[in-house]
């Protein structure tokens, strides 16, 4: 992650996704899903949005993940162990994919080698090529073997961006066959898609439903109505204007949960960007403060710093105000950077979401 080349604006201290429960909105053991977007892609290891994440945990899951506290836990990997500075080990569980096969060394080997290949566009491959060697020294073990220390390494395994594929899968399928959850039926492009429940899920008791149709509905009054109404039973991205109205409906929950977003991407390829005194005068300049009101309605905190929660083990008092609104250490980095005069730049941003 190039984090010199962003600059965090703000942290929701409610971030609305995923889980809204309301009515039952079909028949029981059925569950419909008011998503803020239709995925653009929902290529295994592509980063195209929440949306798209939460369709693609329906059917893909990889080697770790987290649970509902943040924590780490086991996926198809059911423990795993820091063996030495430069690897480590994770060992699978009795999984298997939806089409019958076991989920083996050999598939983890095959999916780690295309996120990394020379022609590959997967989100995280500069991160994974870290990974100089994976051993597979039985069906149910991998090895992964890094060029250097790798602490976060299982942070990374356990984003929804490194699911495990079946081997050889994409050449039918461009999604590629997982071990989810669920099993994709339907796809009806821009619409919806539809899935039902996979019985051979590694995970006793689950999934809870028996099938998911997820609904996209890009304008967020639309979205809201739906809930309300009872058309859907749970939306991701409640907008922040109708958090007020959801929570004063007693057949409503609001479930959030804090966390670093919204952010700043510089092209640093180009000038002034590529000078990092730039990107830090900017960082000193906005007010964070003024952002939250306007956009949030006033639900949430500055975030001046690394996006470190506070409360987790990353998190470091001393460096967790170092972009604080200063306007006149921001006008000396820029006359630093010999743009003191000032600049003009376009700014690229999604007109979606109300608060863009």
């Amino acid at each position: 992650m190039h984090l010199t080349r962003r600059v965090l604006l703000a942290t929701g201290a409610t971030l609305p996704f995923l889980r809204i429960p309301a009515r039952a909105a079909t028949t029981p053991g059925h569950l419909v899903f008011g998503l803020s977007s239709y995925p653009p892609t929902m290529a295994p290891w592509a980063n195209s949005g929440t949306a798209a994440a939460t369709a693609k945990l329906m059917f893909h899951r990889g080697l770790l993940g987290y649970g509902p506290d943040g924590t780490l836990r086991g996926e198809l990997a059911e423990r795993w162990e820091h063996a030495e500075d430069c690897a480590w080990v994770l060992h699978l569980r009795d999984a298997v994919f939806h089409n019958g096969a076991p989920v083996t060394s050999a598939d983890v080997a095959w999916t780690i080698e295309q996120v990394t290949g020379e022609k590959s566009t997967a989100y995280l491959r500069g991160e994974m090529r870290h990974i100089v060697k994976v051993e597979t020294p039985d069906a149910r073990t991998v090895r992964l073997i890094t060029k250097e220390p790798f602490a976060t390494l299982p942070y990374l395994l356990a984003t929804p961006f490194l699911p495990v594929v079946a081997r050889d899968s994409l050449k039918d399928n461009p999604l590629g066959i997982g071990a989810g959850p669920f099993v994709m039926t339907s796809e009806e492009r821009g619409v919806a898609l539809e899935f039902k429940a996979f019985d051979r899920f590694y995970r006793p008791g689950l999934p809870k439903v028996k099938s998911v149709r997820m609904i996209a509905y890009a304008d967020e009054n639309l979205r809201v109505a739906a809930l309300q109404s009872g058309d859907v039973d749970l939306i991701e991205y409640v907008p922040w204007q109708s958090m007020p109205a959801v929570e004063a409906d007693p057949r409503l929950a609001l479930q959030s949960t804090p966390g670093p977003f919204m952010y700043l991407t510089f092209n640093a390829r180009v000038k002034p960007f590529d000078d990092a005194r730039v990107r830090q005068a900017i960082a000193h300049a906005v007010r964070r403060d003024d952002i939250i009101k306007a956009a949030f309605f006033g639900r949430g905190t500055s975030l001046e710093g690394l996006p470190l929660t506070e409360g987790t083990a990353f998190y470091d008092e001393k460096l967790a105000h170092g972009w604080r609104h200063d306007p006149a250490k921001a006008k000396a980095l820029l006359a630093a950077a010999g743009v003191g005069s000032g600049f003009s730049c376009k700014l690229l941003s999604t007109a979606q979401y109300r608060m863009h």
